[in-house]
């Protein structure tokens, strides 16, 4: 059995409920939101994509094309943010992430 199996093989002998192949549930809805709110909890990404953008000139780069000031950034930090067309439409909502100077990741769908 190999990694990517084993996830949803030990998931599923935790409780965990999946509807059409996805992940939905482990039983108890009401309580997993609750845990969720009071501290850190396992989620499946898999629908999430990563973009990295890297280079001595990636901050400004950034910085020209979304709709957040990425320079307010610590390393580490990350914000919601959106790529928006030349008349200001949401083209793509995201998280971007600032791993180190001039290395970042964009988390989107």
């Amino acid at each position: 059995m190999n990694a990517a199996s084993d996830w949803p093989a030990f998931l599923s002998s935790q409780g965990a409920q999946w509807i059409d192949g996805a992940l939905r549930t482990f039983g108890d809805p009401i309580g997993e939101l609750a845990s969720a709110r009071e501290g850190p909890v396992v989620t499946d990404l898999s629908d999430l994509g990563c973009l990295q953008v890297t280079g001595a000139d990636s901050e400004t780069f950034l910085q020209g094309q979304l709709s957040n000031d990425v320079t307010a950034l610590g390393n580490g930090e990350g914000q919601y943010a959106a790529y928006c067309s030349p008349k200001g439409r949401i083209l793509c909502i995201f998280v971007v992430l600032r791993l180190a100077a001039g290395s970042y990741e964009l988390w989107l769908p």
